[in-house]
């Protein structure tokens, strides 16, 4: 009938509109997830970097300190000079451990965003 008619056309319409809808909903939540991965992986690699400079702050830093040690051995250095080196090198170690939980946190964001989980 007329009727019968007109409520399916109406209903196609409605259904075309929904899956439209639920389309756009898709496209926006796969951008989101595009963009979550690259701050993750960007996160990921400046934690990297990081953590290469903060090693690099560790070695310098315990050279300095095994200088100062054999400094303050002879009395070349005060106290003050040979506290503030194993302060520094202590410091760097700090840096260094905080950069690598750093990196770590940025794996799981990654795995975590990837769906992927390591096998145990």
């Amino acid at each position: 009938t007329l009727f019968t008619g007109f409520r399916r056309t109406t209903a196609v319409e409605r259904a075309k509109v929904a899956m439209q809808k639920i389309a756009a909903e898709v496209e926006e939540a796969e951008l989101d997830l595009s963009r979550e991965i690259t701050v993750a992986v960007n996160e990921r690699d400046n934690a990297r970097e990081a953590l290469a400079s903060a090693e690099a702050s560790v070695r310098s830093a315990r050279e300095n300190l095994d200088t100062v040690t054999a400094q303050f051995a002879v009395g070349d250095v005060s106290r003050v000079e040979y506290t503030e080196a194993v302060a520094d090198w202590a410091s760097a170690l700090a840096s260094r451990v905080k950069a690598f939980y750093r990196g770590q946190k940025a794996e799981a964001a990654l795995i975590t965003l990837s769906g992927s989980h390591p096998r145990r």
